[in-house]
């Protein structure tokens, strides 16, 4: 299927989304759990963090290509290319109830992503009760960190 945002205006917003915050744009939720990795890998192995950068930069202009040619692309500029299967019917777009968990999802996705410190806070705060539990026993059991 080709050409998706003639028929589901909605469902190829939402699907827009959710491909850019999965590659990690800035101000999304993505893009946090990104730059952590990276910059932990930068601390840990250096220049070597080139090589997640270019895994990054080929997933991007993967995404972007498949984004394209799904969302946008059709021979026709009135509509979409449907699968066969789909001959002889009308496509719709999601309904409200489809609409609302979708709005739900990208509020989520678009305010972690600004406001990350909602969630470190509450992932520092269980790791290091995790992390002492852990030194804890590891002490019983006489291993030594």
């Amino acid at each position: 299927m080709r050409g998706i945002a003639h028929h589901s205006p909605w469902l190829s917003g939402h699907m827009m989304l959710g491909w850019m915050a999965s590659l990690g744009l800035p101000l999304l939720a993505g893009f946090v759990a990104e730059v952590a990795i990276l910059i932990s890998f930068w601390m840990t192995f250096g220049w070597l963090v080139l090589l997640p950068t270019m895994t990054l930069i080929i997933t991007a202009v993967y995404y972007l290509s498949s984004m394209q040619k799904t969302i946008f692309e059709s021979d026709n500029p009135q509509s979409g290319i449907l699968p066969d299967a789909m001959k002889g019917e009308e496509p719709r777009d999601i309904s409200w109830h489809e609409n609302l968990g979708m709005f739900i999802l990208a509020s989520f996705t678009i305010i972690f992503g600004i406001l990350p410190f909602i969630y470190w806070d509450m992932m520092a705060d269980w790791s290091s009760e995790i992390m002492n539990i852990l030194s804890e026993e590891m002490k019983i059991r006489g291993i030594k960190p």
